[in-house]
């Protein structure tokens, strides 16, 4: 399909798309004059374009995922994953890396990149501020948004939830965003469950853009419980 004058061509699910995207380059890479591509991510497997591709690139590296995998896998799978990130990321020593804040880029060099390797571009600005009720009007809402994974650590918020009633009965935690790891998401429900919390915490999952403004406009807190996060777009 085309969106606002860009071709768009979709090769799968995550699982294949690595393959897949090499599969397209073998037949279609000679009508490119530069290729764009994820360098590492934390859930899919890596395109090591570098194996390939002829043409300059740019690889996107949203941060170094030591964190996230320990967190998403346990100690042991995750220390097998961060040695595989260190592979991925020998092989582009060559290539030019974005990252999405300074932060992030400094994280980068120390992992091994030379600093004229990194280029930050933030991923995100607002067109215009929320406007609504001051806080202080507001009902004690507190929104968890995001991927429902589990290196991002929403057990911590519920966890925390049964202090929360316990000073303020009527607070209400939402959990809101994209579901992504199914048996987390289970979990999370587990928990909500054995602390007597079904009548404070409410899963929204996959809300309309118009329906997650009016939960910002609504809630009081929002919170951000993840180890490591690339941006941290959800605070903006």
């Amino acid at each position: 399909e085309v969106e606002d004058g860009v071709e768009v061509v979709r090769l799968g699910r995550p699982e294949l798309l690595a393959l897949r995207m090499w599969r397209y380059y073998r037949r279609w890479g000679d009508s490119y004059d530069l290729v764009y591509a994820e360098a590492f991510g934390g859930a899919r497997v890596p395109f090591c374009a570098p194996m390939y591709v002829k043409q300059p690139l740019l690889a996107a590296w949203y941060q170094v995922n030591t964190p996230v995998f320990r967190h998403q896998y346990g100690r042991a799978a995750g220390t097998v994953l961060s040695g595989l990130e260190k592979l991925v990321a020998k092989m582009h020593r060559r290539a030019t890396l974005v990252t999405v804040s300074e932060a992030r880029r400094t994280d980068l060099i120390a992992f091994g990149f030379r600093p004229d390797q990194v280029e930050v571009v933030p991923p995100f600005a607002l067109d215009a501020p929320l406007d609504g009720n001051p806080v202080a009007h507001r009902e004690p809402v507190i929104v968890w948004l995001g991927k429902v994974r589990r290196y991002k650590c929403v057990h911590h918020v519920v966890q925390a939830m049964p202090g929360v009633v316990a000073q303020c009965p009527s607070a209400r935690l939402v959990i809101a965003g994209r579901r992504d790891d199914e048996a987390y998401e289970k979990e999370l429900r587990e928990q909500v469950k054995s602390l007597g919390l079904s009548t404070s915490v409410t899963f929204s999952l996959y809300l309309t853009e118009g329906a997650k403004e009016a939960l910002l406009r609504s809630a009081s807190v929002i919170t951000l419980p993840s180890p490591i996060e690339g941006f941290g777009i959800v605070l903006l």
